[in-house]
């Protein structure tokens, strides 16, 4: 079996389902839970609210210090293809993006508090699903955020500026658009926390208010939906 590896050398116990259970190496808590497929590869989870550590496998090895299972388990595995599970987690794990913080004095915008937005129909969930902001650094004044997440965790934001398009043709020297700075959006992915395997359906579009809009026309043609 090639998760017995990983079983015996983090001492892990049968749990509920296909959960392992261990002492949480990061608070020290019995709260912490480990999931594996056949394959070895897996996520891992602390159900301690105020340690909530959680990820892919590689990971978790990575921060234990034992990516060493990894070769071990890729032994026991007879097939011994580098395109397991497993090897396309690790290859994910390289290519998250790093953390970021969040501009100086960012705070959510209360849903409905921006005529820009309303002038482009934006409804309530919307401002609370992209959680649109504001900010009170200097560079940003006059400008909405649209925080970027990956796993949790804030990669990157869009700014747009709330003066409209011909404003801008107008004057040409002031940017429509102002994102974070230092951050390497080729490898980002809007909306990617949204994306789970229970959708059947990924749209990819260009920007965010792409998205917005898109996500505007689904909702107009299931209600028309539901009126039938």
């Amino acid at each position: 079996m090639n998760n017995q590896v990983i079983i015996d050398e983090l001492g892990l116990k049968p749990s509920n389902g296909n959960w392992y259970s261990m002492k949480c190496p990061f608070c020290g808590q019995k709260k912490f839970g480990v999931v594996l497929d056949e394959n070895g590869s897996g996520s891992y989870n602390c159900f301690r609210a105020s340690c909530g550590n959680s990820g892919n496998l590689y990971t978790l090895l990575k921060k234990l210090g034992r990516t060493n299972l990894y070769q071990k388990r890729k032994e026991h595995n007879l097939a011994g293809t580098l395109e397991s599970p497993f090897e396309k987690e690790k290859q994910k794990e390289n290519l998250e993006c790093p953390e970021i913080s969040y501009p100086m004095g960012f705070r959510l915008v209360e849903p409905g508090g921006l005529p820009y937005l309303n002038e482009r129909k934006l409804n309530i969930k919307q401002y609370i699903k992209f959680e649109v902001g504001k900010c009170k650094d200097p560079f940003y004044k006059g400008y909405i955020l649209f925080p970027l997440k990956e796993n949790g965790k804030l990669v990157g934001f869009l700014g747009r500026s709330t003066k409209s398009k011909q404003w801008h043709k107008d004057n040409p020297d002031v940017p429509r658009y102002k994102n974070s700075r230092g951050v390497d959006f080729s490898k980002i992915i809007g909306n990617y926390d949204s994306i789970t395997e229970e959708i059947d359906t990924v749209i990819i579009v260009e920007g965010i208010f792409d998205a917005i809009r898109v996500e505007q026309i689904l909702y107009e043609i299931d209600n028309e939906k539901n009126k039938k």
